[in-house]
């Protein structure tokens, strides 16, 4: 199971390939690509017990051996430069820095996690090198100006979780948070979220397995007057708070977001996850309708058989398909080619599994974070083990709940 991490909500929500460093160069050359290769960068946590990730290399290595099959960037075939950082601040900065040295143009869903003092950002400004398609999940992310979030990063998805709650008339809205400050830190975006929509929080609950092991007492307390929970803890916390909730008998909504309902934690909640409404910031991967999440599971089928499919796999997937999309439009193969063409990007560019996606002329929806362009989610909720799509649409949860505030 992974532990609550950065990956979930902004931090915890091997010198040989065990210990951390690189491990592979991937990339097919299809025989329409036959350029010289651009080298993209890749890194994550592989093997820490603490946490791990694998299915981002999963991801990226489809990603690139489908955009290489399709003749690579205008003839050059894109090549992965991967690195292991085993979940350690320190690697995590030493991977950045010799990605740097072994010249890749830019930078694809890299996991900065363990790190959260921004030298990795500081240190790719400096170079010029593109972080492409990150989940934005620290300031440093969502401020510097080579950053090009994904989507709505940390605070659309959980102005997200609380859009989901106000869009079927909850008022009295109440968070559980675990004694994490990284799940503290969302409670506060949640707050935030609330009082955008001209409401009042109810109450703000701690969760703590050590005192209250079955957290009955949190439960009671969480309940007590409302009609819509947003829960913000890790993993040791949530299998036991959403039936200890349940237990209590409360009818109202329980809202989180994706990244905190992982597989894992999908299993470990069982049948109490049912109804369990929740927001990612791309298309959910049940979603078979979605093209690109079609196309992201033929990938994944052929090219990283066995690899895990769930968010984090098709987060690195979608991260390359806007990478080759934005650079083939500008045939961009240099790092400052790279970065001026999703700097300048003023045409929107669909993925599918994400909204469409342009850089010029966004209005940042939350200051003072500056690097969200695309400030949306999509809604689904917990049936039978999965997550299904409410509608599959994409909707802007700040605009929801502004709009919410006017309305009264």
């Amino acid at each position: 199971m992974k532990k609550f991490v950065c990956r979930s909500v902004g931090v915890a929500l091997a010198g040989s390939l065990a210990l951390g460093g690189f491990v592979a160069i991937a990339g097919d050359t299809a025989a329409s690509a036959k350029s010289t290769p651009i080298l993209v960068g890749g890194m994550d946590s592989l093997n820490n017990p603490t946490y791990a990730a694998p299915e981002t290399q999963a991801g990226l290595n489809a990603a690139i051996k489908d955009v290489n099959s399709h003749g690579g960037i205008n003839g050059h075939p894109l090549k992965l430069d991967f690195c292991n950082t085993n979940y350690e601040a320190n690697l995590e900065y030493s991977c950045t820095l010799q990605l740097i040295s072994n010249h890749v143009v830019a930078l694809v869903a890299p996991s900065v996690l363990a790190d959260q003092t921004g030298r990795e950002y500081t240190a790719m400004a400096a170079a010029k090198v593109a972080e492409v398609g990150g989940q934005g999940l620290s300031l440093a992310e969502l401020t510097s100006p080579i950053s090009f979030p994904l989507s709505s990063g940390l605070p659309g998805w959980f102005y997200g979780a609380v859009a989901s709650l106000v869009a079927k008339g909850d008022t009295k809205i109440a968070i559980l948070q675990d004694t994490n400050p990284t799940s503290q830190l969302a409670a506060q975006l949640v707050v935030q979220a609330i009082k955008s929509a001209g409401l009042t929080p109810l109450q703000t609950v701690t969760a703590d397995v050590t005192s209250d092991p079955t957290l009955s007492t949190a439960a009671s307390k969480v309940v007590q007057g409302a009609n819509g929970i947003v829960l913000t803890p890790g993993p040791v916390v949530m299998p036991k708070i959403v039936p200890a909730i349940q237990a209590t008998g409360y009818k109202g909504a329980i809202s989180t977001i994706t990244a905190l309902f992982q597989p894992a934690i999908l299993k470990a909640v069982g049948s109490s996850a049912n109804g369990v409404l929740l927001d990612s910031q791309i298309a959910f991967t049940t979603q078979k309708s979605n093209k690109g999440v079609s196309q992201f599971l033929s990938d994944m089928k052929r090219y990283a058989p066995g690899a895990t499919i769930d968010n984090t796999s098709l987060v690195a997937w979608s991260a390359v398909m806007l990478y080759a999309k934005v650079t083939s439009a500008a045939k961009a193969v240099t790092r400052s080619h790279v970065l001026a063409a999703f700097t300048n990007l003023k045409n929107a560019v669909n993925i599918d599994t994400a909204a469409p996606y342009k850089v010029v002329g966004q209005t940042q929806p939350y200051p003072p974070f500056t690097r969200i362009f695309n400030p949306t989610v999509v809604y689904g909720s917990v049936k039978n083990g999965q997550i299904i799509a409410s509608s599959g649409a994409f909707v802007n949860p700040f605009t929801t709940l502004k709009n919410a505030a006017k309305n009264g």
